[in-house]
């Protein structure tokens, strides 16, 4: 093996375990404890783990996650035995969902992106605005890009109509 196919294979895993993203994962099937042989990335040797936790709730302990297509071949190679039983399968870790970003959580920089849009996107954005403070920048935003003044008009309306809105109270039960 040349020395640069090494050092491409470490940026490969390196990159892998940083993003999270395991190149394949494989979960036992079975409640007992099933002994693996894997190979060890980090110090470049064959390692053996012991998989336990219950495969039916995902346990971590469960899955085993391959980092790269060298483990991967290795893993698949050294526990041949376990896939023909079906004691070792394939499994799809579940994509996390990807929250959006709401107005409040925008930086001015995006706010700004948000006033140069159609005006008709810009009033469905601060038709979702909840938060006096986050009205408030926008406006100032708006008066320093030297905005029209139906933009400015529309953004103190939705300020008025927050502003009107009563505030939540709080009751207390008394003993």
């Amino acid at each position: 093996m040349s020395k640069t196919s090494g050092v491409a294979e470490r940026n490969e895993f390196f990159s892998a375990m940083n993003e999270g993203r395991p190149v394949r994962s494989y979960i036992k099937t079975i409640l007992g404890k099933v002994s693996i042989v894997l190979w060890d990335s980090y110090t470049n040797t064959r390692a053996e783990q012991l998989l336990s936790g219950d495969p039916r709730r995902k346990d971590p302990d469960s899955i085993v996650n391959m980092w790269s297509e060298k483990e991967d071949a290795f893993f698949k190679t050294m526990n041949r035995r376990h896939f023909t039983n079906g004691t070792l399968i394939p499994y799809e870790m579940p994509v996390e969902q990807v929250r959006e970003k709401t107005v409040e959580e925008s930086s001015d920089v995006e706010l700004k992106e948000v006033l140069t849009k159609p005006f008709f996107t810009l009033q469905a954005v601060l038709n979702k605005t909840e938060s006096i403070a986050v009205l408030f920048r926008i406006l100032g935003l708006a008066k320093e890009m030297d905005k029209s003044d139906k933009v400015i008009r529309a953004i103190e309306s939705r300020l008025s109509e927050i502003q009107q809105e009563p505030a939540p109270t709080m009751e207390f039960e008394e003993e």
